[in-house]
C-alpha cells in the first residue's frame, strides 16, 4: 500500500500487506470462497444480484422475455457434433419457460453462449444444475450448458427468427 501512495494502519505483518496489494492489483487471493463469490459477482452484470440456490428465485430476476416466442440453438466452432446446422429448438411453453428465460439472459449479455456463458447459465439454474448432474437427460437444455462447458463448444442463437444481437 505504501508503494503505491496510500496508508498503512496496523499492517504488521509484511503478507498482509502484499495480500492487499495483490488484491488492490486484480490478483486475488485465491480460496474456494474466493472463487465462488467471483462467479456470483459476474452474474450481477446480468441485472441480477446474486445468485440464489433456489432457480425459481434467480428467475424472477432475470430481464423479462414475454415477447420471446422460440430460440433457436445452432453449434459452432470446431468442436460441434453437427457445426452450422440447427441443434435445438427451445419454446417459450409450459416446461420451458425457465430455459427460456436463462437462454434470453445469456443471449443479451454475451450474443453466444461459449463456456463463460454456460458456466453462467448452470449457476443460474441453481438446484436444477445439481439434479441434471444425477439424472443425465432428464434436463436436455442444463445438459446442453454443461456439454459447452465440457467440449468447450459455441451455441449460436436465433431468437424469433433473428440471431442474438
Amino acid at each position: 500500500m505504501r508503494s503505491v501512495g496510500k496508508p498503512v494502519n496496523g499492517f504488521r505483518k509484511k503478507d498482509r500487506i502484499q495480500r492487499t496489494l495483490d488484491r488492490l492489483y486484480g490478483m486475488a487471493f485465491v480460496c474456494a470462497s474466493y472463487v465462488y463469490a467471483k462467479r456470483l459477482r459476474s452474474c450481477t452484470r446480468m441485472g441480477i444480484d446474486l445468485p440464489d440456490r433456489q432457480f425459481r428465485t434467480n428467475l424472477d430476476r432475470l430481464p423479462d422475455c414475454d415477447d420471446v416466442e422460440k430460440i433457436e440453438l445452432l453449434a459452432v466452432g470446431r468442436r460441434a457434433v453437427r457445426r452450422g446446422e440447427l441443434d435445438a429448438v427451445i419454446l417459450n411453453a409450459s416446461g420451458q419457460r425457465g430455459s427460456i428465460a436463462v437462454y434470453n439472459a445469456l443471449f443479451q449479455k454475451y450474443k453466444l453462449i461459449n463456456k463463460q456463458a454456460a458456466q453462467e447459465g448452470l449457476e443460474l439454474y441453481a438446484e436444477m444444475w445439481d439434479d441434471a448432474k444425477e439424472n443425465p437427460g432428464k434436463h436436455p437444455n442444463i445438459d446442453r450448458l454443461m456439454l459447452v462447458v465440457a467440449e468447450d463448444m459455441t451455441l449460436v442463437g436465433k431468437i424469433n427468427g433473428k440471431y442474438a444481437s
